[in-house]
């Protein structure tokens, strides 16, 4: 018997009842996830998310600067992560010691859309095709949920809006689709021009806050 215990039935009484084990919450994602937030500044959504949920819930963050869906998958996933290489590929360095989740939360796309870190911007197709394997990749190797929010727009030029927008059907179609997969907020939707710095593509304060609120009543 545990030393608790002990003392419950020195005392006359039932032992505790063992502290219900917390919901695990991994964030996946890029810059945006890791924390990067433009002006005016204010905490990142994970950290909001977190304060949101409380200590019932245990959320750890894994977002990687300047990742995409590619780097994500264990098919086309590099190794580099927020200026740091690691083997054999992010998704076995960072995702799969972190599992098994609850929930993870997957936001990625603005990346892709830019073509950061990639020979070219990311098309449609291949965005789907990275979503859906990491997604599988996830239920796999423990993740009991996983949840997609299509990424935000950037008013870089119509083409790069028309991607996102692109990027967004596909999310659902892979939520509409896939057992174990579900949408999260429309991130698209859910921030506006306020919620950027001027030439930033990074949400400042306000939109990380939203981002954070929308997940908390997820």
């Amino acid at each position: 018997l545990t030393l608790p215990a002990l003392l419950a039935l020195h005392c006359g009484g039932e032992p505790a009842p063992p502290p219900a084990p917390r919901v695990r919450v991994l964030l996946i994602g890029d810059s945006i996830t890791a924390g990067m937030v433009s002006e005016p500044k204010g905490p990142p959504y994970a950290t909001l998310l977190a304060e949101a949920l409380g200590p019932r819930f245990q959320v750890v963050n894994l977002g990687c600067g300047g990742s995409s869906s590619l780097d994500w998958t264990r098919s086309w996933g590099v190794g580099m992560c927020g200026g740091e290489y690691t083997l054999p590929n992010i998704y076995v360095h960072r995702a799969l010691p972190a599992l098994p989740a609850d929930l993870v939360t997957v936001l990625l796309g603005t990346n892709d859309a830019r073509g950061i870190k990639e020979p070219m911007r990311v098309s449609d197709e291949h965005y789907e095709t990275a979503l859906r394997e990491l997604s599988a990749n996830l239920l796999a190797d423990g993740a009991k949920r996983v949840m997609l929010l299509a990424p935000p727009f950037f008013v870089e030029s119509v083409p790069n809006m028309l991607r996102v927008v692109r990027y967004g059907d596909a999310v659902r179609r892979i939520c509409a689709d896939m057992e174990g997969v579900v949408c999260g907020p429309d991130v698209r939707l859910l921030l506006g021009v306020d919620d950027f710095e001027h030439g930033n593509f990074h949400p400042n304060g306000s939109g990380h806050r939203k981002i954070a609120d929308a997940l908390a009543r997820s």
